[in-house]
């Protein structure tokens, strides 16, 4: 026997009036894109709180050697040993350090007198330095200038898939007119 339409009609109105299942559909397609939102914002924010760790590392490095006449390298090792603490609880083997000291001829003309690096580039000794436009006008000048550059590997991808390339240059003039020294950089 063949149903018929007049006999499946209640119960299709039946149906189209139940509304038990809407919420829990409603949420089964708004819960991935919510979760997402999250884990993207948790590593948004993590790499932010990365960032500021950066600025505070480069600026720390930087002052400290700036508090003496003369550093040596095994102090410059301590401080790079500083900066990975600071960084801490993030992968610090991932941490790039370099601590230059310039010299700013009366003329302007900035050359590199000693440079110290861990995992990072740092410029060769009496090679030329560019300064940057904040330091452009300054003459007869010893400075310090520590790059902090650090790769951070988001961790579930949500949105970033490749590292973030991060880096701070923090600039400190020297505390004594005779500079810093570092006679076995």
């Amino acid at each position: 026997m063949k149903p018929r339409l007049a006999d499946l009609l209640p119960t299709l109105r039946r149906l189209a009036a139940d509304r038990r299942g809407v919420a829990a559909l409603e949420f089964a397609l708004i819960a991935p894109m919510l979760l997402i939102l999250y884990m993207g914002g948790t590593e948004a924010t993590l790499a932010v709180t990365l960032h500021r760790k950066l600025v505070d590392t480069a600026g720390t490095v930087s002052d400290l050697a700036t508090h003496n006449n003369a550093v040596t390298k095994s102090e410059l090792e301590g401080l790079a040993n500083v900066a990975r603490d600071i960084m801490r609880p993030y992968d610090v083997t991932a941490l790039g350090l370099s601590v230059v000291g310039i010299d700013i001829a009366p003329s302007g003309q900035a050359k590199v007198v000693w440079s110290f690096a861990r995992n990072a580039p740092a410029p060769a000794r009496n090679s030329p330095f560019t300064l940057g436009s904040d330091f452009a006008s300054l003459k007869d000048a010893f400075i310090v200038v520590t790059t902090a550059r650090y790769a951070y590997q988001p961790l579930g991808g949500y949105g970033f898939t490749k590292p973030i390339d991060m880096a701070q240059v923090a600039t400190f003039r020297a505390r004594s007119k005779t500079g810093v020294r570092c006679d076995d950089c």
